[in-house]
């Protein structure tokens, strides 16, 4: 499946859920640590994460991130996540964790990316992105494989 139909998929997605895409204009300097796993994530593990992002009222959209793959960023109140447009449904899914895992890991710690302990974030962000997607993984499948 091309990058468009993975695209189109996932707007169709959120679309469904009642969600809606939105172009969110952010610029990033980040170098960034995250990198999908080779993971092949399913449409209900992005559908658990788009609920998640809701129940935190995180507003998720695709932005033209020039440098990294998703940004956590809190505008006048609202706390939003841009995922970068073009990359595969797994990217998708796994950035969509990585910035959920910096909204409740590092939401009260300011600029993140302007930290001289940036790195040490993003480890941890991906260490937790790994771990929420294992947990939806283990709940969709009934148990530990």
């Amino acid at each position: 499946m091309g990058k468009h139909e993975i695209f189109v998929k996932l707007v169709n997605l959120i679309g469904g859920m009642g969600g809606t895409v939105t172009f969110i204009p952010m610029v990033s300097s980040a170098k960034g640590l995250m990198a999908a796993e080779s993971v092949a994530y399913t449409a209900e593990e992005m559908e658990r994460l788009i609920h998640l992002a809701e129940e935190n009222n995180v507003i998720v959209g695709f932005a033209p991130l020039p440098v990294s793959k998703g940004r956590l960023k809190c505008v006048r109140g609202e706390v939003k996540i841009g995922i970068r447009m073009g990359m595969s449904f797994d990217e998708y899914v796994y950035t969509l964790a990585h910035e959920l895992a910096h909204y409740y890991l590092h939401y009260d710690k300011g600029d993140t990316i302007a930290s001289d302990r940036h790195e040490e974030y993003e480890e941890q962000a991906d260490g937790a992105a790994k771990m929420l997607l294992a947990a939806l993984s283990v709940g969709q499948k009934g148990g530990a494989e």
